[in-house]
């Protein structure tokens, strides 16, 4: 299993609970709205590249640089923050719920 399996769900979701572009998913049940953006994200930081410059590349790859323009970043890119110190990139244990 590959580092980017486990990571990618996990943004995925991040991305959805957050839906930073405001598509609706939420909404509508889309879960699987930014499973794109998540494998790009994860690639991008599992090569080196800072998390909120590769959210940002990742979104603009998918998006576009006027959508993403506007789309509010700080809250995704804490929440980002968050998720990668509970866990972070290549870890295969589940973090502890104690």
């Amino acid at each position: 299993m590959k580092p980017q399996d486990l990571l990618v769900p996990r943004l995925s979701r991040l991305l959805f609970e957050h839906d930073p572009l405001r598509t609706c998913c939420v909404q509508n049940d889309a879960f699987d709205e930014y499973d794109r953006v998540a494998l790009s994200l994860a690639e991008r930081m599992l090569a080196g590249e800072a998390p909120e410059p590769a959210m940002r590349a990742a979104l603009v790859e998918w998006f576009g640089e006027e959508l993403v323009a506007n789309a509010s970043m700080a809250a995704l890119n804490r929440a980002l923050c968050d998720l990668l110190a509970s866990r972070p990139l290549g870890s295969r244990k589940e973090p502890s719920n104690e």
